[in-house]
């Protein structure tokens, strides 16, 4: 929760215009959600906060569609923290994915801490 107005800030600051899009999704799984609620009152359109595990594979397979859609794909940059379970899910998620749909994207990359 104390980062939320951070990537909120940067988020404001990141123009759209230059075809690149950010977006940042918070899951969050074990903190009530009272704490956030007062925070993600004013949250730019960009940044969301989501109780439970994130859907890896389809959320994956969803953005690298959508990268895919755009008239010169250049590839999805995927960054991931947390837990080690975690990172292995998305680096797998990323490997299983259909080969010719990372093609059509422009490539898939993972960066984990």
């Amino acid at each position: 929760a104390a980062l939320v107005p951070s990537f909120a800030s940067i988020l404001e600051m990141l123009p759209t215009s230059y075809g690149v899009f950010l977006r940042v999704s918070i899951y969050y799984t074990r903190a009530s959600p009272s704490p956030l609620e007062a925070e993600t009152r004013s949250l730019p359109s960009r940044l969301s906060t989501i109780p439970g595990r994130p859907p890896i594979s389809d959320t994956l397979e969803r953005l690298a569609q959508s990268a895919a859609s755009g008239q010169r794909p250049r590839g999805l940059a995927v960054g991931v923290c947390g837990p080690s379970e975690l990172i292995h899910d998305v680096q797998e998620a990323a490997h299983t994915m259909s080969s010719s749909i990372r093609r059509s994207c422009g490539g898939v990359e993972v960066h984990d801490e």
